[in-house]
């Protein structure tokens, strides 16, 4: 999917999900509606985890972290004055899913699921012709979080499939967080995509690999500071004081 043509898609969500989405609703015993629905565009969503606004070039950073990001900005429509409604992934997507509050949409902490009775943007689509489907690997983002809500096909399973089939009869399970998935993501969208027949469809795919572990592969790996020799990798960020100490207190706090 050439990155242009998903930027313009994206712009598009957001003005449908601002406004309200106001496509009128198609019937099944309508087909001018049906044929006309076919004629709407694709919708696809594109989120990815714990990517920071402040990290990324076209967003300010001086660093040129994000080259493919700032060549959409460039011809296409930026988004400078975005908040997140929290600062983790359940409670975030949840609020880009229903455009409600986390309070509001329940997801707000890994006992607590998504509300069943909330309508999501997918369901939105849905009612309006589109064919929805979901791509991700987010252990907090599954079905059994109720983040399939209004999707036709939801695959938060076949990367962690994929992953098993390759450690089959090794020690230890499959830990996520320390696998590189991104490209795993993109095999399932990608087959899809040459299958799918339906249109107009909303297909929303969302990324992990910039969650922790950190690690990138080279030569990103060295990019920024390659004589660094410290003790703190992208696997022993645990280790440092300041960081399990905030994660200890937000724990016991139980801060969403």
């Amino acid at each position: 999917m050439k990155t242009k043509t998903i930027i313009k898609v994206l712009s598009g969500i957001l003005l449908i999900f601002a406004g309200g989405c106001t496509v009128n609703k198609i019937g099944n015993n309508q087909p001018e509606k049906l044929a006309a629905a076919e004629n709407k565009p694709n919708v696809i969503l594109v989120t990815i985890s714990s990517l920071r606004k402040d990290h990324v070039s076209c967003l300010g950073y001086d660093r040129k972290t994000t080259p493919k990001f700032d060549e959409f900005a460039k011809s296409n429509i930026l988004f400078t004055n975005a908040f997140a409604a929290s600062s983790w992934q359940m409670p975030a997507v949840g609020s880009i899913f229903t455009s409600m509050y986390p309070s509001d949409h329940g997801a707000t902490h890994i006992s607590n699921k998504l509300n069943a009775k909330v309508q999501t943007l997918a369901s939105v689509l849905k009612k309006n012709g589109y064919y929805t489907a979901g791509f991700g690997c987010n252990p907090r983002l599954t079905s059994e979080y109720g983040f399939d809500n209004g999707f036709d096909f939801y695959d938060d399973y076949s990367v962690s499939m994929m992953l098993s089939s390759m450690s089959f009869g090794q020690k230890g399970g499959i830990e996520i967080d320390k696998r590189r998935t991104n490209d795993l993501v993109n095999d399932a969208v990608i087959r899809w995509l040459g299958n799918n027949t339906h249109k107009p469809f909303f297909l929303s795919v969302h990324y992990y690999d910039t969650h922790w572990d950190y690690l990138p592969d080279e030569p990103f790996n060295t990019l920024f500071d390659p004589d660094y020799a410290g003790d703190i990798d992208g696997h022993q960020y645990l280790l440092h004081s300041h960081f399990t100490a905030t994660c200890l207190l937000t724990e016991m706090l139980n801060i969403s």
